[in-house]
């Protein structure tokens, strides 16, 4: 596959255990592109799993006690993580299905199907540090796009993850705020809303149903190149690999079929909370998914 010109950033917005991993990385693929994983933190990736120049250490430090502000020092650290990656100098790129060979040798101008000269870059952003409004205000020219999977499958897989204590709803020292998410998901759902409307809201459920609509509609909201063979890149990438968490895969997992997607732990009284909140609601008639709790309590 051709390596084709692409803006060098863009930027993936979500909710944990929503698909973000498995839709930037797949989308990267057919760019050879690399996935600024959670550069903000909160965790250090300097390591070999990911590779991210020193500078992503001082981004997560700074802005670890920041309010949510990118100051004039994290965005010039957060620059350099930019442009180290861009140039190939640290981060480790991503490709799909049997172009694994093509990153092992550098690209004559981009034009002999090699590593790219200027790496494309997917920043996937999985928390909601910082907002999208903040980030918009220091990179106003990077593309936004927003990932919603159903809240309450969502739920189900952080409960299946073990990723909250057993009796828990949330809160200090989870992986979720308190009331079971609810600030958040309404906050993110009103985004996703507003998103829509602009042509830049996804859906989780289209990755595995429909992937070739999802890569599509996910480029065009970044304005990248989108043919035939860029989605089919993508596509593959997502039958050929499962994100478990980030860029850690899982060998073993049905790709089609995620457990996750195949059991339900959300309990009765964080599904009933959901289901009342309007705004909730509505994100989730947008897309069709059912707002009765009894289809869901088993």
């Amino acid at each position: 596959m051709g390596q084709k010109q692409a803006p060098p950033i863009a930027w993936l917005f979500s909710m944990i255990r929503s698909g973000s991993s498995i839709a930037a990385y797949a989308a990267a693929a057919p760019f050879r592109g690399i996935v600024a994983d959670e550069i903000f933190g909160p965790w250090v990736r300097t390591g070999p799993h990911y590779k991210f120049p020193p500078e992503q250490q001082t981004v997560t430090e700074l802005f670890r006690t920041s309010a949510g502000i990118i100051t004039p020092e994290i965005a010039c650290a957060a620059n350099t993580v930019f442009d180290k990656l861009a140039r190939g100098e640290a981060g480790i790129p991503v490709c799909s299905p049997g172009d694994e060979h093509l990153l092992a040798r550098p690209s004559k101008g981009g034009s002999d199907g090699g590593r790219p000269n200027v790496v494309p870059i997917v920043v996937k952003m999985p928390h909601d540090h910082p907002a999208p409004a903040e980030v918009a205000r220091i990179w106003p020219r990077q593309p936004h796009a927003f990932l919603l999977r159903n809240p309450i499958d969502r739920l189900s897989s952080i409960i299946l993850r073990g990723m909250l204590p057993e009796g828990s709803s949330g809160g200090p020292g989870t992986s979720i705020t308190a009331n079971w998410d609810l600030p958040q998901l309404q906050q993110f759902c009103r985004r996703w809303l507003d998103a829509r409307e602009q042509g830049r809201a996804l859906v989780y459920d289209d990755i595995r149903r429909i992937p070739p609509s999802f890569f599509g509609a996910l480029y065009r909201a970044w304005g990248w190149p989108v043919d035939e063979d860029t989605v089919a890149g993508a596509t593959a990438y997502t039958q050929s690999n499962y994100h478990a968490m980030s860029a850690q895969k899982d060998a073993t997992a049905n790709t089609a079929r995620p457990v996750s997607s195949e059991q339900r732990a959300a309990p009765a009284e964080a599904i009933r909370l959901y289901l009342s909140d309007e705004t909730i609601v509505t994100a989730m008639k947008s897309v069709g998914w059912p707002t009765d709790p009894e289809a869901y309590i088993a």
